[in-house]
């Protein structure tokens, strides 16, 4: 009986530092956790009133609040004592201090408010509810395994009593009867609620009254079902307002708003794609171009987002031809959740005007071509003195006068050569021939001009690599204009790399300098019609870059550029080994075109 008494001293103070600890630990982690998602919304509320106007309001509703969020965050702190506790207080901090500077940015009236700030803002908030979440069905899970360690201490405890019971009779039996009634039909009790609140029931109770500190621990249960209570019902409300403004955004999207499901079928549209979906043409279906965009992305998960206006989609809608630049890509997510976005951007305005300006280009260059070309014949007469003699002035005057004229010739030209690729009218000859070749006609054709300049032009290609397909006098345009680039540019002494590798199934011409380099800010921007980098004075009309891209595109290629400061820049067109002439519009197969 003394060894029973013993024992049942023992499990007594464990079970009473148990609850203290429970007590101080979770149930006050819990406490602070609401405590601050609730100080949280509140301050949410204060930037609405700041939105709506009433800005002193607003700013004292953040005040009190943000107060609040501190002294909480610093309780739930001290509250973490396990590893997996301090990871997830830690990224909740990260998320409060996230949600705090975006609140205080609202309170500075000189401050810029960016686009995305409601939907950053609310991305925090419901960040911080989640995280709040994972804290409180921790603390809920300990909870529920520490009952489960009473259970299991009182089991044991339960037949060491049934024991001693049959050692010590009545007198035994009736003692361990009034223990187990005090302990064990709480602890079952707790247990039991604590497994309904596993379960999502967070509308049951604890009906255990008394004075001891199992008492004081139900009181302390009751009251934080109360607060999970209430923060579901907030985080309901929450979703439910989130899912509302997505809604409310999605519906009212200028561009045609699409979202197929894992099955391929359409469960979400907005206006403007039912417009789309009502027009006669689209009875029977979707167009098959959006379709296959749909079953590509569907495949890959790969983005498909062109920027080209010539990537453009041509579909009929309503008995009108129109131009739509598609945007898709896959969300992932479980199969009931995932699917393809697709959005059609309506860009005909665009393509249209585009078009104008080039068949306008086009024409004002042609018309202009002639007169300066007779004025060129002029002043070359006049510079070979077959109307009389010219003074030392007079020669400089024709000379100059003769200068502009070619190179404003040149210009004209160039944009006759352009307008005529990005219309279709181009002609290009299909052969087959060697990368290096292609280098070295040329690395021929600059020579002199690298030789003049006081450069190295080095060439690195491998004999093995394989063949491709187009023309190759436009192709060596491409390169000759990269080269002329970098001789612009490169310092005296210095060496310009002409580079052709394989990858893949595809060949890459590298033009490499050791020039200045090129600024991030003007990398993408290098290939656009009458471009010129501010700090490189370099003579042209900025159009030698955008035909080189056009003539690439015509190949079903591509051109780039790599840079960096002070250390030089690479120019690169990426080919097919085999060029399908049919894919691109810009590619017209007919006679050979002239060789220099």
């Amino acid at each position: 009986m003394a060894a029973v008494g013993i024992y049942a001293i023992l499990l007594t103070y464990y079970l009473v530092s148990t609850v203290e600890q429970l007590e101080y630990e979770d149930i006050r982690s819990t406490n602070a956790v609401s405590e601050l998602i609730t100080a949280v919304n509140r301050t949410n509320a204060g930037v609405n009133l700041i939105f709506n106007g009433y800005r002193d309001e607003g700013a004292a509703v953040i005040e009190r609040n943000r107060d609040i969020i501190e002294q909480q965050l610093d309780k739930q702190q001290a509250s973490a004592t396990d590893n997996e506790a301090k990871a997830l207080t830690e990224e909740l901090a990260e998320a409060v201090r996230t949600h705090v500077n975006l609140v205080e940015m609202i309170l500075d009236p000189d401050e810029s408010i960016p686009d995305s700030y409601t939907l950053r803002r609310e991305e925090s908030a419901q960040q911080i509810s989640e995280l709040g979440g994972a804290i409180i069905e921790r603390n809920n899970a300990s909870i529920a395994n520490t009952f489960n360690a009473f259970e299991i201490r009182t089991e044991t405890f339960i037949w060491i009593t049934i024991i001693a019971i049959f050692a010590a009779l009545l007198l035994a039996l009736l003692l361990s009867y009034r223990i187990s009634d005090r302990l064990v039909h709480p602890i079952e009790e707790f247990t039991e609620k604590a497994e309904l609140i596993g379960q999502g029931d967070f509308e049951t109770r604890v009906s255990y009254h008394s004075n001891d500190e199992i008492g004081r621990l139900a009181q302390s249960f009751n009251h934080m079902l109360d607060r999970l209570r209430a923060y579901r019902r907030l985080l309901n409300a929450e979703i439910t307002q989130t899912r509302m403004t997505l809604e409310t955004i999605v519906k009212n999207l200028p561009v045609a708003f699409f979202f197929y499901d894992q099955d391929a079928q359409l469960i979400i549209t907005n206006d403007a794609a039912d417009h789309l979906q009502n027009a006669p043409e689209w009875k029977n279906g979707m167009p098959e171009e959006v379709n296959a965009l749909q079953r590509q992305v569907q495949e890959s998960h790969k983005l498909y987002a062109p920027d080209q206006l010539d990537d453009a989609l041509i579909l009929h809608v309503h008995n009108e031809e129109r131009f739509f630049l598609p945007t898709v890509f896959f969300v992932e997510g479980d199969r009931s959740k995932s699917g393809v976005v697709m959005m059609l951007q309506d860009v005909t305005k665009l393509r249209l005007t585009s078009d104008l300006k080039n068949d306008l280009v086009a024409i004002v260059s042609h018309e202009l071509k002639t007169p300066l070309t007779s004025a060129r014949l002029s002043l070359y007469m006049l510079s070979e003195e077959q109307f009389g003699d010219l003074n030392d002035v007079q020669r400089e005057l024709v000379a100059t006068a003769k200068d502009d004229l070619d190179r404003q010739l040149k210009t004209i030209q160039s944009l006759l050569s352009l307008s005529k690729i990005e219309s279709g009218s181009s002609r290009l000859e299909r052969q087959t021939f060697h990368p290096c070749d292609l280098l070295e006609n040329s690395a021929r054709e600059t020579r002199q001009a690298v030789e003049e300049a006081h450069l190295e032009l080095q060439i690195e290609a491998a004999e093995t690599l394989p063949d491709i397909e187009g023309d190759p006098f436009r192709l060596q345009l491409v390169l000759t204009n990269f080269i002329s680039n970098a001789i612009k540019v490169s310092p005296e002494g210095t060496s310009i790399v002409l580079r052709a590798a394989q990858q893949d199934e595809e060949v890459r011409f590298s033009v490499i300098d050791h020039g200045p380099g090129i600024a991030p800010e003007y990398r993408s921007r290098v290939f656009n019609k009458f471009f010129r980098i501010p700090e490189q004075q370099t003579k042209g009309a900025g159009l030698g870059l955008s035909i080189a891209r056009e003539i690439a595109l015509a190949h079903n290629g591509e051109v780039g550029c790599e840079s960096e400061i002070g250390k030089g820049s690479e120019f690169f067109m990426i080919l097919p080994l085999r060029w399908d002439a049919h894919s691109d519009a810009r590619a017209q197969m007919s006679t050979p075109a002239p060789q220099k």
